[in-house]
C-alpha cells in the first residue's frame, strides 16, 4: 500500500516528536521526493526514505546503526522488519506500524510472567485462538517446553544473550508445528516487553528429513549398485572435470582409494584410449547421452574391457555427466568363443543351396550368402538386426508366431510349410519353410532353413492350369457334340420321317403329322441357330468387336412386353408369369435388342427349372442412381457351391451327359457379358428346392440427341417373336 501526502506528513512528524524522546537512537525519517536524495547522505543522522512502509533509500548512519552491511540489505525492506535489529520506544502509531499490521506471526509477551500482552491478526489465525483469547493466555500454553526452560529463554532474549530459538507450539486443534522465532525487548508506552516474530517450519522439517532419508537411501543404492558410478561436471572448455562422486564398486574395480578418486578425472582411468574418449565425449555433449565400449586401466596396470551408457543433465544452471561403467569381461570371453564357432558355422553354412537365418529376440543375427541373394539384398550386413517378420508376407506372421512357440516350448523341428518372403523390392516369393531352435550364446537362437520354390510353384500352377483348360475344354466340346447331335438327330428323324409319307403319297393323310414335324425341325433349327449365334458373340465379345447400340428407352414397356410375349409358353408348362412394378413410366439409356436378349435369357431358364403349378415373378424398382430388375422363379434352385461358377464360361449345373435339361453352358455368361456392356451387374440368389431369383442392376442414365422408343414391342413385332423362338428352342412344348 501507498500513503497519501498527508499520512506521510502525520507520520514524519510523529517520528520527529520520537526522536526527542528517545536517548539510545535518533531516528529521522524523510519521505524520498525529487532532489532530496542528494540530502540523505549529507546527514549525520540515520535516515531512511519510505513510500508507505517500504524503505525505498537510506544514508550510511542508518546502514550503520541497524547493523547492515550494505545499502542494498535495507532498500525494499518494509518498516515493521526492522524491529529483531534495535530497541527503541515505540507510540501506539508506530506500534500499528510495526506490529498489528505485520503479515507475519508476532506476539507481545511480558517477560515478568510469560503472559501474552498481544498478539497480530496472522498469530491468531496459526494457533487458531481469536485476540481476547491469546490475551489471556500464557506462553507456557502453547510452546510445550517446561516452564522453567521458557522462562530461561525468555531471559536470554530479554538480555540480547540469543535473539532466534527453534521450539515445538500446540494449536488450539492440539496439532503440534515446528517453529523459528526470532524475539528480542521492546518498549511500549514506557513498558518493556519480548517481541516475537514466527515461522512455521514444520513442512520445512519435514522435507528436510525426507531429504535426509532419501539423500542416505541414494548412497546406499549408489553404492550398492553392481556397476562402476562416475559423477563428474563439464569444464568451460567442454572437457571432463574431475570425478565429484564416485561409488565403491568404481573404487573396488580400479583399485584406487575414494580420496583418491576423487582427485582423478575420466582421462586418468582412459589412458589407453584417450583420443577416442575425445570423440565420444564431444558425441556424449552433443546429443545428450551415448553408450560405448572402453577399457579402463586399473592402479596396478591392468586393462578391463567395460560397457559405458553415459548421461548429460544440468544443474543448477551446470553441466555434468553420470557415466555407469559394467565389466564386461567375461561377456568378451564368452563372445570371443561364440565368434570363433559362429565363424566356423558361416564356412559351413555358406555352402549350402538354401537360405539360412538365425533368429535370436525376434531379430536376424545370422543369414547366409543364398538368403541375403533369395531377398534381393546387396549386402549381408544390411538384414543383420533386421526383424524376421519383416520379411515375412503379412498373411503369414501368425503361424509363423505359433512355429517359434513350438520350437521354444516343445524343442522341436517344425514341419516343411509353404510361406510367402518378402523381398527387399517388396516382391513376394514362395518358400518352403524348416525350423528348430539352436543353442546360441547364454541363451538360445531359431534356426529357419528356407527354400525358393517360385520356379516350382510356377510351372505347377501353368500345369494346373493346363488341366483345368482341357478338362473345360473337353466339357465344353462333350457339351457342343451333344447340342449339335439331339437337334441334328430329331431333324434327321424328322426329314426320314417326311420321306416316307412322300414315298407313299401320305401328306394329305398325315397333314397333322406332318405339322408336328415341321415344328419340331424348326425349333431344332432354332437350337442350332442360337448355340451358333452364343458361340460367334462370344467371340466377337472376347476379341472386342462387339458393341451394344444405346436408345433412350422406356424400360418399363420394354420388360412388359417382353413379359407379356412370353405367356403362351409359360402356360404351355403348366406355369403363370407375373409382372409387377411401382413405377409407371422410366426411361434410361440400353440396347434394346441386348436387353430383351437377356431377359429371354432368364425367362428360358426360370422356365425350364421351375415345377408345374410353379410361378415366375419379375418385378422392377429403382432409386436415385440404379434400375433393378429381378427375375424370380420357386423351381429346383441352384446348388450354393456352384453360385459363383454359372456366369462362368462353359459352366453348367449339371454336367452329365443324362442331364435334365438342355444348354451349352455359355448362356448366362453372354447374360453377364451384356449387362456390364451396360456399365450394369447381374447378381443371384438361390437356394436348392425353393428356387432362384437373378437381379439386374442398370444405371440411371441417358443419353443426348436420342428418340425415344416408345413402343418398342410395335415396331419390331416380327423380330422380337423370331428371337424369342430362338431363345426358348431349348423348351419342348406342344405349341
Amino acid at each position: 500500500m501507498t500513503y497519501d501526502s498527508s499520512k506521510r506528513d502525520e507520520l514524519r512528524d510523529e517520528i520527529t516528536r520520537l526522536k526527542a524522546e528517545n536517548e539510545k537512537l535518533k531516528l529521522e525519517l524523510e519521505i524520498y521526493r525529487g532532489k532530496k536524495y542528494g540530502t540523505i547522505n549529507m546527514s549525520t543522522n540515520p535516515i531512511l526514505a519510505i513510500d508507505g512502509y517500504e524503505i525505498i533509500d537510506c544514508n550510511h548512519q542508518a546502514i550503520k546503526n541497524f547493523n547492515f552491511s550494505s545499502k542494498e540489505e535495507l532498500i525494499g525492506k518494509k518498516t515493521y522488519d526492522l524491529a529483531p535489529f534495535y530497541q527503541y520506544k515505540l507510540n501506539e502509531t508506530l506500534y500499528m506500524d510495526i506490529f498489528k499490521d505485520n503479515p507475519s506471526m508476532m506476539l507481545l509477551v511480558d517477560p515478568t510472567d510469560g503472559s501474552i500482552y498481544d498478539a497480530n491478526e496472522a498469530a491468531c489465525c496459526f494457533y487458531g485462538y481469536t485476540k481476547d483469547e491469546m490475551a489471556n493466555m500464557h506462553i507456557g500454553q502453547i510452546n510445550i517446553l517446561p516452564n522453567k526452560k521458557v522462562h530461561e529463554e525468555m531471559n536470554n532474549a530479554t538480555e540480547t544473550i540469543k535473539n532466534k530459538f527453534y521450539f515445538k507450539h500446540k494449536l488450539a486443534s492440539g496439532e503440534i508445528r515446528d517453529v523459528e522465532v526470532t524475539s528480542g525487548p521492546i518498549e511500549i508506552n514506557d513498558k518493556q516487553y519480548l517481541y516475537s516474530i514466527i515461522y512455521d517450519v514444520t513442512e520445512k522439517n519435514n522435507i528436510s528429513k525426507l531429504l535426509d532419508e532419501s539423500e542416505k537411501k541414494f548412497k546406499q543404492l549408489f553404492n550398492k549398485i553392481n556397476d562402476g558410478l562416475f559423477f563428474f561436471k563439464v569444464e568451460e572448455d567442454g572437457g571432463p572435470g574431475k570425478f565429484l562422486e564416485v561409488n565403491d564398486v568404481a573404487c573396488r574395480t580400479l583399485g584406487y582409494s575414494y580420496e583418491e578418486m576423487l582427485n582423478m578425472s575420466p582421462f586418468d582411468v582412459d589412458i589407453n584410449e584417450r583420443d577416442k574418449f575425445l570423440k565420444l565425449f564431444k558425441q556424449i555433449h552433443k546429443d545428450g547421452e551415448a553408450t560405448f565400449e572402453a577399457v579402463h586401466t586399473t592402479k596396478d596396470r591392468r586393462n578391463i574391457p567395460v560397457e559405458i551408457n553415459a548421461h548429460v543433465f544440468y544443474w543448477l544452471e551446470e553441466k555434468f555427466i553420470l557415466a555407469v561403467a559394467r565389466d564386461i569381461t567375461h561377456r568378451k570371453k564368452i563372445e570371443k568363443s561364440l565368434k570363433d564357432n559362429i565363424a566356423k558355422q558361416q564356412r559351413i553354412m555358406a555352402f549350402l543351396p538354401d537360405g539360412v537365418f538365425i533368429v535370436k529376440n525376434d531379430k536376424i543375427v545370422f543369414v547366409n550368402e543364398c538368403g541375403k541373394n533369395l531377398l534381393g539384398y546387396a549386402s549381408i550386413r544390411e538384414l543383420l538386426g533386421k526383424k524376421y517378420l519383416n520379411i515375412l508376407h503379412d498373411d503369414y506372421h501368425v503361424i509363423s508366431k505359433e512355429r517359434f512357440k513350438q520350437m521354444k516350448h516343445d524343442n522341436m523341428i517344425v514341419p516343411l510349410i509353404e510361406e510367402k518372403y518378402l523381398k527387399k523390392n517388396g516382391e513376394a516369393l514362395d518358400v518352403e519353410v524348416t525350423g528348430v531352435r539352436i543353442p546360441y550364446g547364454k541363451d538360445f537362437a531359431f534356426l529357419i532353413v528356407a527354400r525358393d520354390i517360385s520356379e516350382r510353384k510356377k510351372v505347377r500352377h501353368e500345369l494346373d492350369e493346363k488341366i483345368c483348360f482341357e478338362k473345360l475344354r473337353t466339357e465344353f466340346f462333350s457339351n457342343i457334340s451333344h447340342e449339335l447331335r439331339t437337334p441334328l438327330n430329331v431333324l434327321l428323324g424328322s426329314l426320314q420321317l417326311q420321306a416316307l409319307y412322300m414315298d407313299n403319297d401320305l401328306f394329305s393323310v398325315n397333314q397333322d403329322k406332318h405339322k408336328q414335324i415341321h415344328k419340331r425341325m424348326k425349333q431344332n433349327c432354332y437350337r442350332l441357330l442360337r448355340l451358333v449365334n452364343n458361340i460367334i458373340d462370344i467371340t466377337r465379345i472376347d476379341s472386342g468387336f462387339y458393341d451394344i447400340d444405346l436408345q433412350n428407352c422406356d424400360i418399363i414397356v420394354l420388360i412388359e412386353n417382353i413379359v407379356s410375349s412370353v405367356e403362351d409358353y409359360v402356360k404351355n408348362k403348366n406355369l403363370t408369369i407375373t409382372f409387377t412394378t411401382d413405377i409407371s413410366k422410366l426411361v434410361i439409356a440400353c440396347d434394346p435388342e441386348k436387353i430383351e436378349r437377356i431377359i429371354l435369357n432368364l425367362l428360358s431358364n426360370a422356365i425350364k427349372f421351375s415345377k408345374p403349378q410353379g410361378k415366375i415373378e419379375v418385378n422392377i424398382d429403382s432409386n436415385e442412381n440404379e434400375l433393378f430388375i429381378s427375375i424370380k422363379d420357386y423351381g429346383i434352385g441352384i446348388p450354393k457351391e456352384k453360385l459363383e461358377d454359372i456366369f462362368n464360361r462353359f459352366s453348367q449345373v449339371d454336367k452329365s451327359l443324362t442331364r435334365n435339361h438342355e444348354g451349352s453352358g455359355i448362356g448366362l455368361s453372354l447374360v453377364k457379358s451384356l449387362v456390364e456392356m451396360h456399365k450394369g451387374v447381374v447378381t443371384v440368389k438361390s437356394e436348392v428346392t425353393k428356387g432362384s431369383e437373378f437381379t439386374l442392376k442398370l444405371p440411371m442414365r441417358q443419353i443426348q440427341k436420342s428418340t425415344i422408343m416408345k413402343d418398342y414391342k410395335k415396331s419390331n413385332n416380327y423380330f422380337n417373336i423370331e428371337r424369342m423362338h430362338i431363345e426358348f428352342s431349348d423348351i419342348y412344348s406342344s405349341m
